[in-house]
């Protein structure tokens, strides 16, 4: 007792007289809360990095992060934003931005640009030294965390509806696109679109250049999790147990798999495979191209990381040996429901390893590189990978673009030919509302409020949610046993080009 006393005594008066710093700083280990490197090392892992972030540990938590080039972007619920080396765990910048009373969502960030949400007011970031080049109010409050293309970002409003800011225009009136029902998870920005989905189970795509919508899609139930991208092809989950992939450009339905239960969570597409976590547990490993089911694991509730094939598994047959193959993986590691994060072999579903992670309730779902990032929700962070990868193998590629080159906007684009025998969706609410605009004239922000939808759209909100179209009506969501012959049929059909589903989901609106 009496050395315990002496030893609290000693470390007292050594943070008042500053040789320890009481409050851990950005890229200082905190041993209590971090995986020792013996452990690590025991299971293939090395740990490069581990800090706390910059916030108030006893009131604040964190709200989010975002991964991007060499950057991770740490967001607290009260407004504190800061920005971390993604390989050394190094501090480059911390603000906070509103008021800390108000709720924070997001961040997003890319190339240039860091963006969240705080109340009612979209802070847009420089992504360099994090000063705020965008401020703007909300006419409504955003229910998703915001999505950064170029130079601009799009905000999911709760009033159904999506706005599209130029952040280099601060004054100009946002783009307005209207859709029924309500945001559960944000808009996905691409090279070529913007994707939103809503809990009515439709898909919208938009063309990001202009104030157009490409198509809308209808799903057999409420889509709840985020969009997924790849290949040019959308991947959307319900909550009626369906996964489809959808053609960018088209709105075609390339295929669709019933997990036969709930899907809340984001496909994850890596590779030539599609992972799909529905809410009852597991993991189903899917083929990207046909939706034919690979395998399935029990032992999975979320995504955490990749890490990829390399050395002589990595070579395909016929061509040259490549060191590193970022497009194939080798190994993921999953989550289960107790915090415990399993390590499985990508090829047949079979258990590796098992790491003990349940003190670190916060995992990032890492889709852009092969590191590991565990942390609590007070903000203490780490980072780990494997062994022999000293540097990060990245999945996916940043999005690069350009504006105009004689900086005009662009305009509606024509919408795209009928395919043969479908008929082009007549539908107002995939409709995008555009602000009055005039060469001579300032812009007028839409009235705040003016109800976004007109009748024939309410007609469509008023359908029931997870309600598919009748002519799916008794398809929708068969039980899990019959889930294999109900793909297969599905392959069949798509493989002859007589799937009806894909032409009778696949609208597009007229101009």
């Amino acid at each position: 007792m009496n050395r315990s006393l002496a030893v609290s005594f000693v470390c007292a008066l050594l943070c008042a007289a500053g040789l320890v710093p009481c409050k851990p700083v950005c890229g200082q280990v905190v041993r209590s809360t971090v995986m020792p490197e013996t452990t690590a090392v025991r299971h293939g892992l090395h740990r490069a990095w581990a800090g706390q972030v910059q916030l108030d540990r006893l009131r604040d938590k964190i709200a989010g992060a975002a991964l991007s080039t060499g950057g991770l972007f740490v967001l607290s619920v009260g407004g504190t934003l800061d920005a971390l080396d993604a390989e050394t765990g190094l501090g480059m910048w911390s603000t906070r931005c509103g008021n800390r009373n108000y709720p924070s969502v997001g961040p997003a960030a890319n190339q240039k640009y860091v963006a969240f949400v705080n109340g009612t007011t979209l802070y847009v970031l420089r992504r360099g030294d994090g000063e705020i080049i965008f401020e703007r109010s909300l006419q409504h409050v955003a229910t998703t965390s915001p999505a950064l293309r170029g130079e601009r970002a799009f905000v999911a409003l709760f009033n159904g509806t999506i706005a599209s800011y130029e952040v280099r225009q601060g004054r100009r009136a946002p783009w307005i696109y209207n859709s029924p029902g309500m945001f559960e998870a944000p808009p996905l920005a691409t090279p070529a679109s913007v994707a939103w989905a809503t809990d009515k189970g439709w898909l919208f795509c938009g063309t990001a250049d202009g104030l157009g919508v490409r198509f809308k899609f209808r799903t057999s139930g409420s889509i709840e999790g985020p969009i997924a991208y790849a290949n040019q092809r959308l991947y959307v989950a319900s909550a009626s147990g369906y996964v489809y992939a959808v053609e960018e450009m088209t709105g075609r339905m390339a295929w669709r798999f019933s997990a036969g239960s709930p899907v809340t969570h984001q496909p994850i597409v890596l590779g030539s495979s599609v992972y799909v976590f529905p809410d009852a547990g597991g993991v189903f490993c899917l083929a990207e191209s046909s939706g034919r089911e690979r395998w399935f694991s029990p032992r999975a509730a979320e995504f955490v990381a990749a890490s990829p094939l390399r050395g002589e598994r990595a070579k395909p047959k016929g061509k040259p040996q490549k060191e590193v193959r970022s497009e194939e993986i080798a190994r993921l590691y999953v989550a289960d429901k107790l915090g415990q994060t399993h390590v499985l072999d990508a090829e047949t579903g079979a258990t590796l390893d098992r790491l003990d992670t349940s003190a670190w309730a916060w995992k990032f779902t890492n889709v852009v590189n092969d590191r590991l990032y565990l942390g609590t929700t007070s903000g203490m962070i780490q980072c780990l990978h494997e062994l022999d990868l000293e540097k990060p193998v990245y999945y996916e590629k940043p999005i690069k673009t350009s504006a105009p080159a004689d900086g005009s906007r662009p305009t509606r684009p024509a919408p795209p030919a009928e395919e043969e025998g479908g008929e082009a969706a007549t539908d107002e609410a995939a409709e995008a509302e555009m602000p009055a605009e005039d060469a001579g004239e300032a812009e007028m922000p839409a009235e705040e409020g003016a109800d976004p939808f007109d009748d024939e759209a309410e007609a469509a909100g008023r359908e029931a949610p997870g309600t598919p179209d009748e002519s799916r009506a008794d398809d929708a969501n068969p039980p899990a046993d019959e889930r294999g012959a109900e793909n297969r049929a599905a392959e069949e059909d798509a493989a002859t080009g007589n799937d009806a589903d894909a032409k009778a989901e696949a609208e597009e609106p007229q101009s």
